[in-house]
């Protein structure tokens, strides 16, 4: 559409992130005006603090306003980023994991798409944008879609998010729905199971910041004793993940296998090695595969 925003954002269960932009998704209405503003948002006439913390996982994104309001944050970031009018007229592009695709992505898209013309304030800006249209992918698959053409043979796409890791099987560029699959084990879980072994072992509670700014290689003030209770935690992690794949007959020895999403800079770092494992870590890959997939579907209108 002409003049139109693709924005792709990808709505984690810890992260919200887009093309350029990642925060946590921690909403907190308040009950007034706070006297700072940064990472405060204004929305009919009700103020949130957004991305200081995690939320707690919810049973579905849509029972409440907070995923909404993590949306109006995401476009107000990203318009910022790309040095955007505040005014714009926006096509949203987003994701359902594989699994749950046709169940779900109709409701989603509704519920991102309840008003058409919405203004609001984030960190003292005003933004009237306008949502032009709501476009819902495949997650993991968006993770891929722009390498898809180069995805000759049997490939399995292992995208190990906060909450759940859905794998996708690939033939010769085809996705084949009836081998795709979610499995339990997700980031939060072993997080959790690192602060709590932080308490029982070391008598420290470990804060989760930490422990996600070790796994992806920024500067964390830890002690030996706590980076190697991490590191054994991470190992397991990914013995786990690749056990999981070969319990769905997914051996490594015989498939392609591809790693994206934030675990697979623990794949990369604690799993087995072969030439025919790659690794995508940004976390931002299914949010770029929204948009690269919207561009897409909008050239061949």
């Amino acid at each position: 559409m002409a003049n139109s925003i693709i924005i792709g954002i990808d709505h984690g269960f810890h992260l919200m992130k887009t093309k350029s932009q990642v925060f946590e998704n921690g909403t907190v209405k308040l009950e007034a005006k706070p006297t700072f503003e940064s990472n405060v948002i204004c929305y009919r006439g009700n103020y949130y603090e957004i991305g200081t913390t995690r939320m707690s996982v919810k049973d579905s994104k849509i029972q409440d306003e907070d995923y909404f309001i993590l949306t109006l944050a995401a476009i107000a970031e990203e318009l910022m980023a790309r040095r955007e009018s505040r005014k714009a007229r926006i096509i949203l592009a987003v994701g359902i994991p594989f699994t749950r695709f046709h169940k779900e992505q109709q409701e989603f898209m509704s519920y991102l798409k309840r008003d058409k013309e919405i203004c609001f304030t984030y960190e003292k800006e005003h933004f009237a944008v306008t949502i032009e249209r709501v476009i819902c992918f495949p997650q993991c698959y968006a993770a891929i879609a722009n390498r898809l053409g180069n995805m000759d043979g049997e490939y399995v796409v292992c995208d190990i998010g906060s909450w759940t890791t859905d794998v996708m099987f690939i033939r010769d560029k085809i996705p084949v729905a009836n081998r795709c699959l979610t499995l339990t084990n997700s980031i939060i879980s072993m997080m959790q199971d690192i602060v709590k072994q932080s308490v029982t072992l070391l008598g420290k509670k470990l804060p989760e910041s930490f422990i996600w700014k070790y796994i992806s290689g920024a500067e964390v003030r830890l002690d030996d004793e706590m980076k190697a209770l991490i590191d054994s935690v991470l190992a397991r992690f990914a013995a786990d993940t690749e056990g999981m794949l070969k319990e769905n007959d997914y051996d490594m020895d015989f498939y392609n296998i591809v790693y994206v999403g934030g675990g697979a800079s623990i794949m990369e770092h604690y799993g087995r090695h072969k030439d025919n494992i790659l690794y995508l870590p940004d976390v931002r890959e299914n949010a770029k595969g929204y948009e690269f997939l919207a561009r897409s579907m909008e050239r061949s209108v």
